[in-house]
Protein backbone atom coordinates (compact mmCIF):
# COMPACT_ATOMS: atom_id res chain seq x y z
CA UNK A 1 0.00 0.00 0.00
CA UNK A 2 1.25 3.23 -1.14
CA UNK A 3 1.49 5.75 1.98
CA UNK A 4 2.12 9.66 2.45
CA UNK A 5 3.57 11.58 5.34
CA UNK A 6 1.31 14.11 6.94
CA UNK A 7 3.04 17.75 8.74
CA UNK A 8 0.83 20.27 10.52
CA UNK A 9 2.35 23.10 11.29
CA UNK A 10 0.52 24.08 14.71
CA UNK A 11 -0.10 27.46 16.51
CA UNK A 12 -3.53 28.53 17.60
CA UNK A 13 -7.15 26.86 18.65
CA UNK A 14 -6.92 23.87 20.85
CA UNK A 15 -10.45 22.24 19.92
CA UNK A 16 -9.62 22.94 16.00
CA UNK A 17 -6.79 21.11 16.11
CA UNK A 18 -7.64 18.27 17.91
CA UNK A 19 -10.57 17.67 15.31
CA UNK A 20 -8.04 17.91 12.21
CA UNK A 21 -5.70 15.14 14.19
CA UNK A 22 -8.01 13.15 15.04
CA UNK A 23 -9.97 13.19 11.30
CA UNK A 24 -6.29 12.37 9.91
CA UNK A 25 -5.90 9.44 11.79
CA UNK A 26 -9.65 8.35 11.30
CA UNK A 27 -9.96 8.72 7.74
CA UNK A 28 -6.35 7.79 6.32
CA UNK A 29 -6.56 4.43 6.60
CA UNK A 30 -3.72 2.32 5.01
CA UNK A 31 -2.39 5.29 3.16
CA UNK A 32 -0.90 7.10 6.43
CA UNK A 33 2.23 7.06 6.71
CA UNK A 34 3.73 9.24 9.81
CA UNK A 35 2.07 11.76 11.10
CA UNK A 36 4.80 15.08 11.89
CA UNK A 37 2.68 17.54 14.50
CA UNK A 38 4.98 20.71 14.35
CA UNK A 39 3.92 22.91 18.03
CA UNK A 40 5.02 26.58 17.19
CA UNK A 41 5.19 27.74 20.27
CA UNK A 42 1.44 27.90 20.75
CA UNK A 43 -0.52 30.86 23.09
CA UNK A 44 -2.99 28.58 24.30
CA UNK A 45 -1.35 26.29 27.21
CA UNK A 46 -3.45 23.48 26.55
CA UNK A 47 -2.00 23.16 23.39
CA UNK A 48 1.18 20.95 24.47
CA UNK A 49 -0.74 18.56 26.70
CA UNK A 50 -3.25 17.83 23.92
CA UNK A 51 -0.71 16.90 21.08
CA UNK A 52 1.20 15.14 23.68
CA UNK A 53 -1.58 12.93 24.90
CA UNK A 54 -2.27 12.62 20.87
CA UNK A 55 1.24 10.88 20.54
CA UNK A 56 1.36 8.86 23.65
CA UNK A 57 -2.29 6.83 21.62
CA UNK A 58 -0.95 6.56 18.20
CA UNK A 59 2.20 5.24 16.96
CA UNK A 60 2.36 7.06 13.85
CA UNK A 61 2.29 10.16 15.61
CA UNK A 62 5.41 12.33 16.37
CA UNK A 63 5.78 15.62 18.36
CA UNK A 64 8.20 18.46 17.36
CA UNK A 65 7.79 21.35 19.80
CA UNK A 66 9.73 24.48 18.29
CA UNK A 67 12.08 25.96 20.76
CA UNK A 68 10.77 29.77 19.68
CA UNK A 69 8.24 30.64 17.67
CA UNK A 70 9.89 30.10 13.69
CA UNK A 71 6.22 30.68 11.99
CA UNK A 72 4.98 28.75 9.01
CA UNK A 73 7.27 28.13 6.90
CA UNK A 74 10.59 26.81 8.56
CA UNK A 75 7.77 24.85 10.97
CA UNK A 76 6.48 23.28 7.64
CA UNK A 77 10.01 22.91 6.56
CA UNK A 78 11.33 21.06 9.55
CA UNK A 79 8.84 18.80 9.44
CA UNK A 80 9.49 17.94 5.67
CA UNK A 81 13.19 16.93 6.87
CA UNK A 82 11.64 14.01 8.70
CA UNK A 83 9.56 12.65 5.87
CA UNK A 84 10.35 9.68 4.49
CA UNK A 85 7.55 9.32 1.72
CA UNK A 86 5.40 11.82 -0.10
CA UNK A 87 4.29 14.47 1.77
CA UNK A 88 1.08 16.43 2.45
CA UNK A 89 0.95 19.76 4.08
CA UNK A 90 -2.07 20.21 5.83
CA UNK A 91 -3.01 23.22 7.79
CA UNK A 92 -4.39 22.72 11.26
CA UNK A 93 -7.94 24.09 10.76
CA UNK A 94 -8.84 21.61 8.48
CA UNK A 95 -11.11 18.58 8.73
CA UNK A 96 -10.13 15.53 6.15
CA UNK A 97 -12.78 13.38 4.95
CA UNK A 98 -12.95 9.34 4.47
CA UNK A 99 -11.06 8.30 1.49
CA UNK A 100 -8.89 11.92 0.61
CA UNK A 101 -5.44 10.45 0.73
CA UNK A 102 -6.25 7.28 -1.22
CA UNK A 103 -7.44 9.76 -3.65
CA UNK A 104 -4.04 12.08 -3.93
CA UNK A 105 -1.65 9.35 -3.78
CA UNK A 106 -4.27 7.59 -6.94
CA UNK A 107 -3.62 11.25 -8.89
CA UNK A 108 -0.05 11.02 -8.34
CA UNK A 109 -0.05 7.12 -9.17
CA UNK A 110 -2.37 8.86 -12.97
CA UNK A 111 0.78 10.86 -13.68
CA UNK A 112 3.84 10.99 -12.34
CA UNK A 113 4.19 14.27 -13.81
CA UNK A 114 2.51 15.62 -11.09
CA UNK A 115 4.24 17.52 -8.25
CA UNK A 116 1.38 18.42 -6.25
CA UNK A 117 -2.16 18.39 -6.23
CA UNK A 118 -4.86 19.83 -4.15
CA UNK A 119 -8.09 18.38 -3.28
CA UNK A 120 -11.89 20.19 -3.30
CA UNK A 121 -13.01 21.94 -0.17
CA UNK A 122 -15.39 24.37 1.16
CA UNK A 123 -12.91 27.00 1.49
CA UNK A 124 -10.12 27.01 -0.51
CA UNK A 125 -9.69 29.22 -3.26
CA UNK A 126 -9.44 27.52 -6.87
CA UNK A 127 -10.36 24.45 -4.98
CA UNK A 128 -13.59 25.92 -3.70
CA UNK A 129 -16.98 24.28 -3.79
CA UNK A 130 -19.88 24.76 -4.83
CA UNK A 131 -18.42 28.33 -5.58
CA UNK A 132 -15.50 28.92 -7.01
CA UNK A 133 -13.10 31.00 -5.78
CA UNK A 134 -15.70 31.67 -2.61
CA UNK A 135 -15.54 30.15 0.70
CA UNK A 136 -18.79 29.29 2.20
CA UNK A 137 -19.29 27.64 6.19
CA UNK A 138 -18.11 24.11 6.43
CA UNK A 139 -22.12 23.13 7.65
CA UNK A 140 -23.25 24.31 3.92
CA UNK A 141 -21.41 21.47 2.36
CA UNK A 142 -22.05 17.70 2.97
CA UNK A 143 -19.52 16.31 1.20
CA UNK A 144 -21.31 12.89 1.36
CA UNK A 145 -23.78 14.28 -1.00
CA UNK A 146 -21.26 15.54 -3.36
CA UNK A 147 -21.38 13.27 -6.82
CA UNK A 148 -18.43 13.76 -8.78
CA UNK A 149 -16.81 10.76 -10.45
CA UNK A 150 -18.38 12.51 -13.77
CA UNK A 151 -15.56 15.38 -13.35
CA UNK A 152 -12.15 14.83 -14.79
CA UNK A 153 -10.04 12.67 -11.90
CA UNK A 154 -7.94 16.48 -11.88
CA UNK A 155 -7.51 19.88 -13.14
CA UNK A 156 -4.33 21.15 -13.98
CA UNK A 157 -3.67 24.57 -12.19
CA UNK A 158 -0.66 26.94 -11.98
CA UNK A 159 -0.80 26.63 -8.44
CA UNK A 160 -1.68 24.59 -5.61
CA UNK A 161 -3.06 25.58 -2.44
CA UNK A 162 -1.41 25.61 0.64
CA UNK A 163 -4.26 24.15 2.72
CA UNK A 164 -3.71 20.76 1.76
CA UNK A 165 -0.86 20.16 -0.43
CA UNK A 166 0.58 16.63 -1.55
CA UNK A 167 4.28 16.74 -2.76
CA UNK A 168 5.80 14.60 -4.59
CA UNK A 169 8.92 13.41 -2.82
CA UNK A 170 11.22 13.09 -5.81
CA UNK A 171 10.42 16.65 -7.06
CA UNK A 172 11.07 17.78 -3.02
CA UNK A 173 14.55 16.12 -3.30
CA UNK A 174 15.33 17.72 -6.72
CA UNK A 175 13.63 21.72 -5.43
CA UNK A 176 14.11 21.64 -2.68
CA UNK A 177 11.88 22.93 0.23
CA UNK A 178 9.65 25.81 0.82
CA UNK A 179 11.86 29.33 0.60
CA UNK A 180 12.12 31.05 3.79
CA UNK A 181 12.04 34.24 2.86
CA UNK A 182 8.01 34.14 2.67
CA UNK A 183 9.05 34.35 6.52
CA UNK A 184 5.64 34.20 8.73
CA UNK A 185 4.18 32.56 5.55
CA UNK A 186 1.95 32.93 2.68
CA UNK A 187 2.65 32.66 -0.73
CA UNK A 188 5.51 30.48 -0.38
CA UNK A 189 3.60 27.18 -1.77
CA UNK A 190 2.78 29.60 -4.99
CA UNK A 191 6.63 30.32 -4.96
CA UNK A 192 7.43 26.05 -5.00
CA UNK A 193 4.65 25.54 -7.86
CA UNK A 194 6.43 28.46 -9.67
CA UNK A 195 9.78 26.33 -9.09
CA UNK A 196 8.92 22.89 -10.13
CA UNK A 197 6.32 23.73 -13.26
CA UNK A 198 9.37 25.68 -14.43
CA UNK A 199 11.12 22.14 -14.63
CA UNK A 200 8.52 20.69 -16.29
CA UNK A 201 6.32 19.41 -13.41
CA UNK A 202 2.15 20.39 -13.30
CA UNK A 203 0.36 21.33 -10.57
CA UNK A 204 -3.76 20.20 -10.23
CA UNK A 205 -6.80 19.79 -7.98
CA UNK A 206 -7.70 16.23 -7.37
CA UNK A 207 -11.60 16.85 -7.95
CA UNK A 208 -12.51 13.08 -6.27
CA UNK A 209 -10.96 14.12 -2.60
CA UNK A 210 -12.65 16.86 -0.30
CA UNK A 211 -10.99 18.21 2.57
CA UNK A 212 -12.84 20.94 4.79
CA UNK A 213 -11.13 24.09 5.65
CA UNK A 214 -12.25 27.50 8.45
CA UNK A 215 -9.29 29.37 6.89
CA UNK A 216 -8.18 32.03 8.50
CA UNK A 217 -6.97 31.00 11.80
CA UNK A 218 -3.51 30.66 12.77
CA UNK A 219 -2.66 34.57 11.37
CA UNK A 220 -5.19 36.58 12.94
CA UNK A 221 -5.41 40.40 12.22
CA UNK A 222 -1.88 40.07 10.47
CA UNK A 223 -2.79 37.61 7.41
CA UNK A 224 -3.43 40.61 4.75
CA UNK A 225 0.12 42.49 5.47
CA UNK A 226 1.43 39.43 5.41
CA UNK A 227 -0.14 38.24 2.40
CA UNK A 228 0.34 41.73 0.49
CA UNK A 229 3.99 41.29 1.33
CA UNK A 230 4.73 38.34 0.02
CA UNK A 231 2.93 38.64 -2.84
CA UNK A 232 5.27 41.54 -3.87
CA UNK A 233 7.90 38.97 -3.22
CA UNK A 234 6.38 36.71 -5.65
CA UNK A 235 5.60 38.62 -8.32
CA UNK A 236 8.78 40.05 -8.60
CA UNK A 237 10.16 36.28 -9.25
CA UNK A 238 7.07 35.65 -11.79
CA UNK A 239 5.96 38.44 -13.25
CA UNK A 240 3.66 36.01 -15.29
CA UNK A 241 2.07 34.77 -12.56
CA UNK A 242 -1.14 37.02 -12.31
CA UNK A 243 -1.52 36.55 -15.49
CA UNK A 244 -1.44 33.09 -15.45
CA UNK A 245 -3.77 32.42 -12.44
CA UNK A 246 -6.64 35.22 -14.84
CA UNK A 247 -6.29 33.55 -18.26
CA UNK A 248 -6.88 29.86 -15.54
CA UNK A 249 -9.61 31.32 -13.39
CA UNK A 250 -11.20 32.77 -17.13
CA UNK A 251 -11.22 29.44 -18.50
CA UNK A 252 -13.67 26.50 -18.82
CA UNK A 253 -11.91 23.98 -16.77
CA UNK A 254 -11.87 25.95 -13.86
CA UNK A 255 -15.14 25.66 -12.78
CA UNK A 256 -16.62 21.82 -13.50
CA UNK A 257 -16.20 20.96 -9.99
CA UNK A 258 -17.31 24.09 -8.56
CA UNK A 259 -20.56 23.52 -11.29
CA UNK A 260 -21.28 19.55 -9.76
CA UNK A 261 -21.08 20.52 -6.56
CA UNK A 262 -23.66 22.73 -7.06
CA UNK A 263 -25.79 20.00 -8.91
CA UNK A 264 -24.87 17.59 -6.15
CA UNK A 265 -25.85 19.90 -3.64
CA UNK A 266 -29.37 20.59 -5.17
CA UNK A 267 -28.37 24.32 -5.94
CA UNK A 268 -27.91 24.15 -9.43
CA UNK A 269 -31.18 25.60 -11.30
CA UNK A 270 -32.18 24.90 -15.08
CA UNK A 271 -32.12 28.02 -17.09
CA UNK A 272 -34.65 28.18 -19.62
CA UNK A 273 -34.12 30.77 -22.92
CA UNK A 274 -37.55 32.06 -23.38
CA UNK A 275 -38.75 34.65 -26.14
CA UNK A 276 -42.14 36.22 -25.42
CA UNK A 277 -44.80 36.99 -28.39
CA UNK A 278 -48.12 37.74 -28.72
CA UNK A 279 -50.52 34.78 -29.77
CA UNK A 280 -53.23 35.31 -32.34
CA UNK A 281 -55.59 35.10 -29.74
CA UNK A 282 -54.13 37.78 -27.19
CA UNK A 283 -52.41 34.95 -25.20
CA UNK A 284 -48.75 35.01 -24.52
CA UNK A 285 -46.93 32.44 -26.28
CA UNK A 286 -43.21 31.33 -24.37
CA UNK A 287 -40.90 29.14 -26.76
CA UNK A 288 -37.58 27.79 -26.14
CA UNK A 289 -35.43 30.22 -28.72
CA UNK A 290 -31.70 30.05 -30.07
CA UNK A 291 -29.58 33.53 -28.95
CA UNK A 292 -29.46 35.32 -32.04
CA UNK A 293 -26.97 37.49 -30.94
CA UNK A 294 -23.05 36.89 -29.30
CA UNK A 295 -24.59 39.35 -26.51
CA UNK A 296 -27.57 37.54 -25.85
CA UNK A 297 -25.49 34.04 -25.51
CA UNK A 298 -23.34 35.49 -23.29
CA UNK A 299 -25.79 37.12 -21.07
CA UNK A 300 -27.63 33.45 -20.92
CA UNK A 301 -25.08 31.20 -20.87
CA UNK A 302 -22.68 33.64 -18.14
CA UNK A 303 -25.43 32.66 -15.63
CA UNK A 304 -24.90 29.44 -13.20
CA UNK A 305 -27.21 26.25 -14.20
CA UNK A 306 -27.95 24.53 -17.22
CA UNK A 307 -29.48 26.02 -20.50
CA UNK A 308 -32.17 24.21 -22.34
CA UNK A 309 -32.75 25.18 -25.85
CA UNK A 310 -34.94 25.07 -28.53
CA UNK A 311 -33.95 23.85 -32.08
CA UNK A 312 -36.22 25.97 -35.15
CA UNK A 313 -35.74 25.53 -38.65
CA UNK A 314 -34.93 29.12 -38.86
CA UNK A 315 -32.13 28.60 -36.66
CA UNK A 316 -29.91 27.67 -39.86
CA UNK A 317 -30.22 31.46 -41.17
CA UNK A 318 -28.13 32.80 -37.71
CA UNK A 319 -24.41 32.96 -37.57
CA UNK A 320 -23.04 29.21 -37.94
CA UNK A 321 -20.27 30.08 -35.03
CA UNK A 322 -22.73 31.38 -33.19
CA UNK A 323 -25.15 28.41 -33.54
CA UNK A 324 -22.28 25.92 -33.04
CA UNK A 325 -21.29 27.19 -29.86
CA UNK A 326 -24.76 27.68 -28.37
CA UNK A 327 -25.62 23.72 -29.48
CA UNK A 328 -22.56 22.48 -27.79
CA UNK A 329 -22.87 24.58 -24.87
CA UNK A 330 -26.06 23.63 -24.13
CA UNK A 331 -26.68 20.85 -21.65
CA UNK A 332 -30.26 19.68 -24.07
CA UNK A 333 -31.67 20.75 -26.87
CA UNK A 334 -34.96 19.94 -28.01
CA UNK A 335 -35.96 19.12 -31.38
CA UNK A 336 -39.90 18.76 -33.17
CA UNK A 337 -38.55 15.69 -35.03
CA UNK A 338 -36.17 12.87 -36.20
CA UNK A 339 -34.67 14.47 -38.92
CA UNK A 340 -33.85 17.63 -37.07
CA UNK A 341 -31.85 15.64 -34.57
CA UNK A 342 -30.15 14.01 -36.95
CA UNK A 343 -28.91 17.45 -38.91
CA UNK A 344 -28.19 18.66 -34.99
CA UNK A 345 -26.07 15.47 -35.11
CA UNK A 346 -24.67 15.28 -38.44
CA UNK A 347 -24.20 19.02 -39.35
CA UNK A 348 -23.52 20.67 -35.89
CA UNK A 349 -21.80 17.53 -33.76
CA UNK A 350 -24.08 17.52 -31.21
CA UNK A 351 -24.61 14.43 -29.09
CA UNK A 352 -27.61 12.55 -29.81
CA UNK A 353 -27.47 11.64 -25.67
CA UNK A 354 -28.14 15.48 -25.34
CA UNK A 355 -31.42 15.79 -27.97
CA UNK A 356 -34.84 15.47 -27.07
CA UNK A 357 -37.98 15.13 -29.12
CA UNK A 358 -40.75 17.16 -28.31
CA UNK A 359 -42.88 16.42 -25.41
CA UNK A 360 -46.09 17.49 -24.79
CA UNK A 361 -46.15 20.86 -22.42
CA UNK A 362 -46.66 18.77 -19.41
CA UNK A 363 -43.62 16.68 -19.47
CA UNK A 364 -41.34 19.49 -20.27
CA UNK A 365 -40.25 19.33 -16.45
CA UNK A 366 -39.21 15.90 -16.81
CA UNK A 367 -36.36 16.96 -19.25
CA UNK A 368 -35.37 19.80 -16.95
CA UNK A 369 -35.03 17.14 -14.23
CA UNK A 370 -32.65 15.08 -16.36
CA UNK A 371 -30.54 16.91 -17.96
CA UNK A 372 -29.70 18.64 -14.42
CA UNK A 373 -28.93 15.19 -12.76
CA UNK A 374 -26.32 14.86 -15.40
CA UNK A 375 -22.83 15.98 -15.24
CA UNK A 376 -21.56 17.64 -18.84
CA UNK A 377 -18.04 18.36 -18.44
CA UNK A 378 -17.94 19.23 -21.87
CA UNK A 379 -20.70 21.10 -22.89
CA UNK A 380 -19.21 23.15 -19.84
CA UNK A 381 -15.90 23.86 -21.54
CA UNK A 382 -17.96 25.06 -24.77
CA UNK A 383 -19.51 27.33 -22.46
CA UNK A 384 -16.20 28.90 -21.40
CA UNK A 385 -15.26 28.93 -24.78
CA UNK A 386 -18.51 30.51 -26.05
CA UNK A 387 -18.05 33.23 -23.18
CA UNK A 388 -14.16 34.62 -25.11
CA UNK A 389 -15.70 34.33 -28.68
CA UNK A 390 -16.07 37.41 -30.84
CA UNK A 391 -18.26 38.05 -33.74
Amino acid sequence: MRQADVVIPIYADVEKTRVCIEAVLECSGESLGTVFLIEDCSPDAAMRPMLRALRNEHDCVRLIENGRNLGFVASVNRGMALRTRDVVILNSDTRVTEGWLRELLGVFDSNHAIAAASPLSNNAGKCSVPHFGQGVPSDQVDHRRLELQGLPRYTEMPTAIGFCMLLRDEVLKQVGPFDEIYGRGYNEENDWCQRVRALGFIVVRANHAFVYHEGQVSFGPERDALDIINARRLIARYPHYLEENQRFDAGPHARIAAIAARRSLGELRVLRSTQVEQGQDGDIVHHFGLPSTYDQARALFSSPGHVVLSWQPADRLLDRALTWACLQSAQAIIVSSSAERRDLVTTFGVSADRIYLSPPEADVSSIYETVAMRPSPASLAARGALLEMTP
